[in-house]
């Protein structure tokens, strides 16, 4: 015997049950539900919406891919400039100053 109890039992059946009944709902509706889909997918591509959420994506990823490109370019000539590596030398020991004196 279970060491489950009897209600969990039953519960366990129910669902089953409903689960063995809906599988077999959405077979018999196959056919209807392909239709449906296809409907769907033909007018989403055929009135732009794919276009554009392609476009959309495209100018996402492009965006990113811009900025990692600066990022990248800025961290290199920061870390080989002279003038930017001072610049900030100095900032850096303002800010060390300005902190003893208080």
């Amino acid at each position: 015997m279970s060491n489950q109890p009897p209600n969990m039992v039953r519960l366990q059946l129910d669902v089953e049950s409903m689960r063995h009944s809906v599988v077999h709902a959405l077979i018999d509706h196959q056919g209807e539900i392909q239709k449906q889909v296809e409907a769907e997918v033909t007018t989403l591509v055929t009135n732009g919406h794919l276009e554009n959420k392609i476009k959309e994506s495209v100018r996402r990823h492009l965006d990113t891919t811009i900025d990692e490109a600066v990022k990248h370019a800025m961290s290199s000539w920061t870390r080989e400039s002279p003038t930017v590596k001072k610049a900030i030398q100095n900032a850096v020991t303002d800010a060390l100053w300005q902190t003893e004196k208080k």
